[in-house]
């Protein structure tokens, strides 16, 4: 898959993407979900060569990275309010 063929993909599924992971978890990290399912897409983009069902796999990678997110985070965290869930690192430079 080239660069251009994948600009293409981009913007022909990034609305569904991102508004299916409004729904899931809320505004604040709809972005962050969508970008990862991209991200997840270029790296894999020679698999993307081979399916004949691009928009499903798109679907499937953010229902994936959307459930590993609630495991991290927890089920009874509510998505809406972004300051219940943002959590602090520790900083590595202490």
């Amino acid at each position: 898959m080239t660069t251009q063929e994948f600009e293409k993909l981009y913007r022909e599924h990034y609305k569904m993407i991102f508004g299916y992971a409004q729904k899931r978890v809320g505004e604040c990290l709809a972005e962050d979900i969508a970008q990862e399912v991209f991200l997840t897409a270029w790296r894999k983009r020679e698999i993307l060569d081979r399916h004949n069902n691009i928009k499903g796999w798109l679907i499937e990678t953010e229902k994936h990275i959307i459930q590993s997110f609630i495991r991290k985070i927890g089920k009874d965290v509510e998505l809406e309010d972004c300051s219940t869930w943002m959590v602090q690192e520790e900083s590595s430079y202490d």
